[in-house]
């Protein structure tokens, strides 16, 4: 989750075209059914990776703001022991 979050946050710095951020709805796809079946996920779908990269991915962000968000990502915070 922390991976597809950072690739949203990418290309919503960047301002990514529609195709883009397409194809990058596809492999976030099709990542979540084999991460979801492998781990055995439930429920077993990628609705929660595809709606972190959605709304990431559409949202503008300037570069002044990329830190702040990436530093205020709920994944992010329950990996690190510092938070």
């Amino acid at each position: 989750m922390i991976a597809i979050i950072a690739c949203a946050l990418v290309l919503a710095l960047i301002e990514a075209p529609l195709i883009v951020l397409t194809a990058g709805l596809v492999v976030v796809i099709v990542a979540g059914i084999l991460v979801a079946a492998t781990a055995g996920l439930f429920p077993a779908t990628p609705i929660f990776f595809v709606f972190g990269y959605a709304v990431i991915a559409q949202l503008p962000t300037p570069a002044d703001e990329f830190w702040p968000r990436w530093c205020c990502c709920p994944a992010l915070r329950s990996r690190c022991s510092f938070w």
